[in-house]
C-alpha cells in the first residue's frame, strides 16, 4: 500500500520474494501505532476492499 512506503512500518514488514507480506505480520506492525491498535482482520478485509 503506497501509504506506507515511507513510515515506521514500511521498515517493520518483510516482504517475500514477489512483494507480498503476510497478513499477520502486517496487523502486527499497524497495531504498533495507536491509532491502529485496534485493527483486526475483519477490519483489513474492509479496507482491502474499499
Amino acid at each position: 500500500m503506497k501509504i506506507f512506503q515511507n513510515s515506521i512500518i514500511a521498515n517493520e514488514l518483510e516482504l517475500d520474494e514477489n512483494g507480498w507480506v503476510y497478513i499477520d505480520q502486517l496487523i502486527k506492525s499497524l497495531r504498533s501505532d495507536r491509532k491502529w491498535e485496534s485493527l483486526n482482520i475483519k477490519d483489513l478485509k474492509i479496507m482491502v476492499e474499499k
